[in-house]
């Protein structure tokens, strides 16, 4: 589950139907927001749709960067970049949308154990849809890439997730086995003189973006995607250790 917090309101979207549909268009707390998940890339981030005076509704294009999904717009039919997190055409090109923060990666049970309350995206969708089943599988069991991407780095293998900060000039990548290192699995760190503040858990593996200064833009991702669109970045890492398994999986558990 992505699970989402919004003005108090609390709404989880399940994997099992990103996996299918890539982006959900929505709207929590009175914010129009979108939640992303571009499986080859196990990329996860949740943006508000509101830029300037127009609400944009999303679409995937079909079309592919760096292994990373593009998003399209309906109001101006421009292309958008998850992980770059910004557009690439269009009357916007450069500019990126708000990222929501308050966002969290964890299991159906764990979210509902803290937030009894929230609604979930209903599987009735209206498409026919194996939603029990996941297509990217195979995909996940190795660490081999479907397509080819501009810049490569061995700091980490291909598909080991990290949470990806930019702020301004500043980029970072934290593994999840920097934030379960920390104490109380909160990792903190500083953004030139802004807070982020990180916490993973272990039983349940989960991942909740706690603070984030109001400017950056986050994003979930494997390690090869976040890398090639942000080559300088600084990755915060425990060295020597090994690396939990990613959360998502591509097993459509839930």
């Amino acid at each position: 589950m992505v699970g989402l917090v919004v003005d108090g309101q609390a709404r989880a979207y399940p994997i099992n139907i990103l996996n299918w549909h890539e982006a959900i268009n929505d709207e929590l707390g009175q914010v129009p927001v979108c939640v992303i998940y571009c499986p080859l890339c196990d990329s996860v981030s949740v943006v508000d749709r509101r830029l300037g005076d127009k609400t944009l509704e999303f679409g995937i294009s079909g079309l592919l960067s760096n292994s990373n999904v593009l998003l399209y717009d309906r109001v101006d039919q421009a292309l958008w970049s998850q992980v770059k997190l910004a557009a690439i055409s269009g009357p916007h090109v450069g500019q990126s949308l708000k990222h929501l923060d308050q966002w969290t990666i964890t299991s159906k049970a764990a979210w509902l154990e803290e937030h009894p309350e929230s609604t979930f995206v209903s599987y009735e969708t209206g498409y026919r849809r194996q939603y029990s089943q996941s297509p990217y599988q195979s995909y996940f069991r190795t660490d081999d890439l479907m397509f080819p991407v501009d810049e490569s780095d061995d700091r980490l293998a291909n598909k080991i997730s990290v949470i990806g900060v930019q702020f301004g000039d500043i980029t970072k990548a934290y593994t999840f086995g920097a934030i379960l290192k920390a104490p109380d699995g909160i990792l903190e760190d500083r953004l030139g003189d802004q807070t982020v503040r990180l916490a993973a858990t272990e039983n349940p593996l989960a991942v909740r973006v706690i603070e984030v200064p109001d400017e950056a833009q986050v994003v979930h991702a494997f390690w090869f995607a976040w890398q090639a669109y942000h080559p300088k970045t600084e990755l915060v890492q425990v060295t020597g250790s090994t690396e939990p398994k990613h959360i998502i999986a591509g097993d459509a558990g839930g």
